[in-house]
Parts: structure tokens; sequence; C-alpha cells
């Protein structure tokens, strides 16, 4: 019996595994540390053993040790070392070598212009550009949560794994298909009462490309509940002009677009709570095989909540809203992602009765959902509610 190792991410500078990564190995195999699979890769095509046998990953690898890897799989003749062992020396020393066998000037490449990561300001600026490089060509993609740590030591894990991606990055060069690398990227932010989206397709390959989007629309913005039912979709009702569009779009340099939703799913109620997920989709229209830019290349997904209002803040508005002596109750009383608030109110008139009514709590005010009365008192409207 045999089992795929699927892809996951457990540490640094991890990158997917594509289907034909995939492996067949047996059920006994149990990958102890999240670095393995990136040593075992390594092992595939180069006699690394000798370094890996019985280090621990975790141990921020030697000199020595580095040297021995790079002459093993990227220049037997190699006698140089980073200036430092730590994470940006590193970095940019594998990306230098990687400039270096492709005929390119690492300083020349244009870059994206953008805070890839949240640390940045603590790289030093001599790094910087060979950093960017090198997540432009998947060589490093930092820790996780846009943190880089450029002063940490470099662990024989982490490095197993920037071999890897400097290895794969080099044979990408053999192959033109993989030349031209995009990326769609996204964030959101919540106000006056939208949730805004910006995002972008930014070129990161080192060439310049026309993009031809088949009409007027040029991306698709689908949002889901938490469920999988869909509330939001950026096409409904909207209608397109069907002439072909070109745009360019330069190395380093990317295409923005914005859309905002309003809150308000698909049968126009408004939603205030609960979590969701934003597919963005960029409509580039295919093009020949080998000029074809990725499917995944062109797509991001943005998960968010939307918070409910606070319930003591919802319950000051009704005593303030309310007669004195009414009774009222404020929740997600319906369980759809909205607040409301339920209240009993004695009414005047000849026969004594009760007025039953829901609202809906929005924007700090509220809509009247639900209205009844009911003869014979709070007596009446208890027995109701039983």
């Amino acid at each position: 019996m045999a089992l795929s190792v699927p892809s996951f991410v457990l540490g640094a500078e991890v990158l997917p595994v594509s289907a034909e990564d995939k492996r067949i190995v047996p059920i006994s195999h149990e990958l102890k540390h999240w670095a393995e699979m990136y040593v075992d890769r390594l092992s595939e095509g180069f006699d690394i053993e000798p370094v890996y046998n019985d280090k621990n990953l975790d141990d921020a690898i030697t000199i020595e040790d580095f040297q021995k890897l790079v002459r093993l799989t990227i220049d037997q003749e190699y006698q140089g070392t980073p200036e430092a062992m730590t994470r940006e020396a590193v970095v940019y020393e594998l990306t230098r070598m990687w400039a270096q066998k492709t005929g390119r000037d690492l300083e020349s490449i244009p870059v994206i212009k953008m805070l890839i990561y949240s640390d940045t300001d603590s790289i030093d600026a001599k790094y910087r550009q060979g950093i960017t490089v090198a997540y432009m060509r998947d060589i490093a993609k930092g820790k996780g949560a846009r943190l880089f740590d450029p002063k940490a030591d470099v662990t024989y894990g982490q490095f197993a794994a920037l071999l890897s991606n400097t290895v794969k990055a080099l044979e990408d060069e053999q192959n033109p298909a993989a030349e031209g690398r995009f990326e769609t990227r996204g964030s959101y932010e919540i106000k006056d009462d939208k949730v805004v989206f910006d995002f972008e397709l930014v070129n990161l390959g080192a060439h310049s490309k026309r993009l031809m989007f088949g009409s007027g629309q040029q991306f698709e913005v689908t949002i889901t509940d938490k469920e999988g039912g869909e509330v939001y979709r950026y096409s409904d009702g909207k209608f397109f002009t069907l002439a072909l569009i070109y745009k360019d779009i330069e190395p380093g340099q990317a295409i923005k677009w914005q859309d905002a939703w309003d809150m308000t799913n698909k049968e126009g109620k408004k939603l205030t709570s609960g979590e969701y997920n934003a597919q963005i989709r960029i409509l580039v229209a295919p093009e020949e095989d080998s000029e074809r830019i990725e499917e995944h290349q062109l797509s991001t997904n943005i998960s968010f909540s939307l918070n409910e209002p606070n319930r003591a803040e919802a319950e000051n508005a009704a005593r303030q809203y309310l007669p004195e002596d009414a009774k009222f109750s404020v929740g997600d009383l319906d369980g759809d992602g909205t607040l409301e608030m339920a209240s009993i109110t004695r009414t005047d008139g000849e026969v004594p009765s009760v007025r039953l009514q829901v609202h809906s709590y929005i924007g700090g005010s509220f809509e009247l959902e639900y209205q009844s009365e009911l003869e014979g008192g709070l007596g009446a409207a208890k027995t109701a509610n039983d």
C-alpha cells in the first residue's frame, strides 16, 4: 500500500509541490521535519547525503557545509562565502549565483515597487535588491506572515529549502514556458459600510508582456460565506463591451483594480457578521501554449470577517429607541449574520394588547423587519412565545 505526499507548509521558504513533484512513498514513511521534503528532493539529483547525514535540521549551518553543498549542486568550482551566515546574506549570495549563471546583472534587474516583508527596514540596504529578486524568482519567500527575519542564522533545514528553490530557478531558465511569471495579490479594507478590495497583477518576470482581455470585464470577484454559498458576484447585473482590450505590463510593474461590496447578499439583505472568502480572478484571454499564463497566477483568495456590532452598543441604542416599559432582547436571533432586536411593548387601547417587533440593527440604527399585535397584554405575548 502506498500514498502520495501532499503539499504542506510547516516552515520557512516552503513552496507548493506541483503534480510533477509528487512521489510515491511507503505508507510507513514519516516526515519528522518540514524540511525533509527538500533534503529528499535534492538527494534525487545530487549526492548530499554525506553533508546531511545525522544533521539536526534546526541547527545553524556552517560555512564549510554551505560551500560543500553549493559545489555539489550549483557550481563545482565555487570558492566564495556569504558575508555572514544570516538569512539576508545567504539569500543574497544564492541569488547572486543565480544571476551569474543566467547571465544577468543582479543590481540592474527590474524589481517590483512594493514592500514585500513587514520587516524590510531591518534588511541591510546592500541586500535588498537581491532579496527582492529572490522573492520574484521563488528562491526565498520569507518565513510566513510577511516576515523575512534577516538577521537570523540559516539552519540546515532552511538551507535545504533555499538551495532546492535556487536549483529549480536555474532549471526554469532552461524552460521558456516558465520564464514569464505573474502573481495576483489582493487586500481588503472595511470602510463606510463596504468591503473595498484592492488587487493587482504583478509581472515578476524579466520581460514585458502584452495582455489581452476578451471584453470590457477584466476581472471577476466572487464572495462566498463559510458554507460556500455565494453572496456576491461582481459581474451580476452588469454589461461589458465586447471589444478586445490590450494592456502592457513591464517587468516589476503591476496593473491595479478595485471593487467594493456593500455587504448586501443576493437576496438584498445587509450582512454585518460572519466569515467570508473572496476569490479574485484576472480574466486574461487564453493564448498559445508557449505564451499562456498559468491559471493559478491569475487568481487569489482573500479570507475576511465581518464583525458583529457591539451588543452593548445595540442595547444602549434600544433603550433610547423603545419605551421605558418595553421588554427586549438583542442578538443574532435568526442566525443569518445580522444583529437583531426583538421587543414586546404595551399598547394603549380599549382592549389591553402588546406589540411584538423585530428590528435589524445596521449602521447604528434600527430597521423594522416584523411586527404583530396580540390582545390580552403580556400574558398573551408569553403564551404566543411559548
